[in-house]
């Protein structure tokens, strides 16, 4: 194997592992802004709950 396969092999694994890295952390971000959309939402239905049937006309 020639030097320069060598190292356009080497080039390719970075870049393909450069990518994976990007995949795993944008779905890290995703997962964390589903949990924290899930938390809201859940303080939300809290909020609604917590009012009485008079205050609460206005949301349907």
């Amino acid at each position: 194997m020639s030097k320069n396969n060598r190292v356009a092999i080497a080039a390719y694994l970075l870049l393909l592992f450069c990518i994976m890295e990007k995949l795993c952390a944008c779905s890290l971000y995703v997962e964390e802004a589903d949990r924290l959309f899930s938390l809201l939402h859940q303080q939300d239905a809290t909020f609604i709950n917590w009012q009485d049937a008079s205050s609460t006309k206005h949301f349907f």
